[in-house]
């Protein structure tokens, strides 16, 4: 009789010691089902930029991603910023799988031979991508709200930017927008499915497009896409 009280002591504290065990699913925490890609962006030196992109990073629940802005706002800087941080040295092991280097047109020299030395890298096998605007990264928020197609911004005496930035002014809602306004990515998030659907349309337009073509267009859509669809 004895033997059986104790048979049924021990099945009672194995049972209970198996109900106070955390699960397996309650010691999982988010972003254990599925292991997210370690993401470097790098980004020119300006505020609008990597402060809209970490809003977006922080917004997803992206902590694999890390965005940092180069020392120079220019696009053969930036892509040379970025292959330092990515590529690994004397055989050891690169800390991030993606590369994406993020600049803008605008008026700077080497804008093509940037994307062509990341071009070559790609070719090599290596997973670097070149987000670029023309004429800049305002383009892509004025696509929030309209598609916008002309070659205006390339003429007259004011920078092509500047063009751009007037005509966010006047087709938004956004008060005063400027190039280091903060919050941008909070002001224009509800209209982000506008925003990749028109950069889409115009891509298909001017995608093709010689690198010192001013059509407008840019490829942040390809970059926000990606990173909405990793969580």
């Amino acid at each position: 009789m004895g033997g059986v009280r104790s048979r049924e002591s021990s099945k009672k504290q194995n049972f209970s010691a198996l109900m106070s065990r955390p699960s397996r699913t309650s010691e999982r925490r988010p972003g254990d089902r599925r292991k997210l890609p370690r993401i470097l962006i790098v980004t020119e030196d300006d505020v609008t930029e990597p402060n809209y992109l970490d809003d977006l990073r922080q917004d997803e629940n992206l902590p694999s991603v890390v965005v940092e802005p180069a020392p120079r706002s220019e696009p053969w800087s930036v892509v040379g910023y970025g292959l330092r941080k990515f590529l690994p040295s004397d055989g050891e092991e690169s800390e991030y799988e993606r590369l994406y280097c993020v600049f803008d047109r605008d008026e700077h020299d080497r804008f093509g031979d940037a994307i062509e030395r990341l071009k070559r890298i790609s070719n090599n096998g290596r997973s670097v991508y070149w987000i670029y605007s023309i004429p800049c990264f305002e383009y892509w928020i004025l696509l929030h709200f309209r598609q916008m197609g002309p070659l205006k911004y390339y003429t007259g005496s004011r920078s092509p930017c500047s063009g751009v930035v007037q005509d966010i002014e006047s087709e938004s809602h956004i008060d005063d927008y400027q190039r280091v306004k903060p919050n941008i990515y909070k002001e224009t998030k509800t209209n982000m499915d506008r925003a990749i659907s028109n950069a889409r349309t115009m891509w298909g337009q001017n995608g093709g497009r010689r690198f010192d073509d001013p059509h407008p267009r840019t490829r942040m859509h390809k970059l926000v896409a990606y990173l909405r669809q990793i969580r």
